[in-house]
């Protein structure tokens, strides 16, 4: 269910979806942009991956719009 509403959330703030594919204990979600982003079922989100189009502290930015504060964890280089 939140994996989702981030989905919906990504796609409306203009990231583009590569993948999404079922992972152990959640959903995994491919960004064009660079991110590679874990919903786990507890819930918690973590972030990950390498920037391509922006240095990361803009992709990190511009994804905390969508992204759930409290239980997302960052990891992007």
């Amino acid at each position: 269910m939140l994996a989702k509403i981030i989905q919906e959330g990504l796609l409306n703030h203009g990231f583009h979806i590569l993948e999404t594919r079922t992972i152990q204990y959640g959903t995994q979600i491919r960004l064009l942009e660079g991110a590679i982003i874990n919903v786990y079922r507890t819930p918690k989100v973590l972030v990950q991956g390498k920037s391509i189009s922006a240095s990361p502290e803009q992709l990190r930015k511009n994804l905390e719009y969508v992204l759930p504060t409290r239980i997302t964890v960052w990891n992007l280089m």
